[in-house]
């Protein structure tokens, strides 16, 4: 469970910085893991595809599994669970993230497979502890506090720290790539290059030690005490572990993963959550290659609009919380998701002359507005979908994250074979945002339209009430007395008197 008090606004940075190495490796991952093993590495693209698929397969499988596990973790050590596992996996990306982008001597005489023997370990090792460190962040905001609003400004915090170490990695990177690059000219990235690469990651690792550190030192956790059996019996006795719903009639117990899936708000609002962020990375990954086929974006343009994205973004989170105060968050998720589609229509629709003159930077402001609010409120509803149940809240973080990156993936790959077919297409991947990353905001809206916020944390089904598990226990204990016959009552439990 949660602590009973509210937390300080030093522990609420101090847990904010707690993702942002992890965010920043992703962001480094996508970005330049590709570029890093093609033209320094020197693989074929289809061994460098092979690197980052299998990076995002172990990913992926990840993310349930340690959801499921994290839950049920029990430290040797007086330590809180979640802080735990995010140490532990911290501590590997360190190791693991660095020796990925560094050329060691002699690996221009290795052959393919060696150079797969040595990143494929590398690479699974690093996507295990992304998926374990993401999962034990998100799942600490509801267990940090009972209060809904020092959650959401955790959400927002979380966020602001991940969009500004974006930032500060796209500067980093801006910086180092463009040395020894002469006024006038566009060297291609080579296999000189490498040192580029090692100081970009060797500058971003020493931030992360430090952010790490400052998380474990001025986040709080509450150490669990030891439990018995989960039986239904028990659950139902333990009134410490329930919380009274909107309906004022019943009350939810400790649920195990299985028990999410009779709750109908887990699918609404984990889909919701999923096309948030499918909405934002797809946006990251293709609006780069539209700038550089569509309208022929000069290399500084390639450069600032992520910028332009990202810090429209950081200034959107930052006002979440004073939009909080005149909407509810499915208002607000509303309005996010019409600046989001607004954005990408107006990419589709407007003439290239008017993209090159500067409407781009004007529709990335409103795709980066859109894409900031949708993912800190979706996250938000996710914590107060979970509520009082922290104890499976790493499974629900989890599963709706491995849904997100597989479903990306899909749509990843469905458009990229698509390209196959129309390789003197310039504006494809202007119909790909317009149309289809355009949808995504429109389903947003439709599945929002359907929420009832007011509802979000009351459990439905039965089974996770202690009224109904009474109920069940009920049922059992008065058949095991007797059958239902015709004209014959089952047989009550008899009492002692009798």
């Amino acid at each position: 469970m949660g602590t009973s008090k509210h937390l300080s606004y030093t522990q609420k940075l101090c847990f904010g910085v707690g993702h942002a190495f992890n965010h920043m490796c992703l962001t480094s991952w996508y970005t330049y893991l590709l570029l890093y093993l093609q033209f320094v590495i020197q693989l074929p693209p289809s061994i460098a595809g092979i690197v980052l698929l299998t990076g995002l397969i172990a990913n992926g499988l990840a993310t349930p599994l340690t959801g499921y596990f994290t839950d049920r973790f029990k430290p040797c050590w007086n330590y809180g669970k979640r802080k735990t596992i995010h140490l532990i996996f911290s501590l590997a990306s360190l190791i693991t993230f660095p020796l990925i982008f560094v050329k060691f001597p002699g690996f221009n005489t290795l052959g393919y497979w060696s150079l797969l023997a040595y990143f494929l370990p590398l690479v699974i090792i690093w996507g295990i502890s992304n998926a374990a460190v993401h999962v034990a962040h998100l799942s600490m905001i509801p267990e940090l506090s009972p209060d809904q609003l020092d959650r959401d400004e955790i959400t927002i915090f979380r966020y602001i720290f991940d969009v500004a170490a974006d930032i500060s990695l796209y500067i980093i990177s801006w910086i180092i790539l463009s040395a020894g690059v002469a006024a006038g000219t566009d060297e291609a990235v080579g296999s000189d290059d490498s040192w580029k690469f090692s100081y970009i990651v060797a500058i971003v690792t020493g931030m992360g030690a430090v952010m790490i550190a400052i998380f474990h030192l001025g986040t709080p956790e509450e150490i669990e005490q030891e439990q018995g059996s989960n039986s239904i019996e028990e659950d139902t006795a333990q009134d410490s572990n329930t919380a009274r719903n909107s309906e004022g009639s019943l009350f939810s117990v400790n649920m195990n993963w299985s028990d999410w899936f009779r709750e109908k708000h887990f699918f609404f609002i984990g889909l919701l959550l999923v096309l948030a962020r499918m909405y934002f990375n797809l946006n990251q990954t293709f609006i780069p290659l539209f700038l550089q086929e569509g309208i022929k974006a000069e290399e500084e343009i390639l450069a600032v609009i992520p910028l332009t994205l990202q810090v429209s973004g950081l200034i959107a989170s930052c006002l979440v919380r004073l939009l909080l105060k005149v909407v509810n968050k499915k208002v607000g998720y509303m309005i996010a998701t019409c600046f989001a589609y607004a954005g990408c229509i107006w990419l589709g629709y407007d003439s290239q002359e008017a993209l090159q003159s500067g409407n781009v930077y004007i529709l990335t402001v409103l795709i980066g507005i859109g894409s900031s609010l949708m993912l800190v409120l979706s996250v938000s509803l996710t914590s107060d979908l979970i509520g009082t149940n922290t104890e499976s809240g790493a499974f629900v973080f989890g599963a709706i994250t491995f849904v997100e990156k597989t479903l990306n993936g899909l749509f990843i790959v469905i458009v990229q074979t698509g390209h196959t077919f129309c390789e003197d297409c310039p504006t494809y991947y202007r119909e790909v945002i317009a149309h289809g990353i355009s949808a995504i905001a429109i389903l947003s809206l439709a599945v929002v339209l359907k929420l009832n916020p007011h509802t979000v944390g009351t459990r439905y089904s039965e089974m996770n009430t202690v009224q109904g598990r009474k109920e069940s226990v009920a049922r059992k204990s008065s058949k095991s007395y007797g059958s239902m016959r015709k004209g014959f009552p089952i047989l009550e439990r008899p009492t002692i008197s009798s």
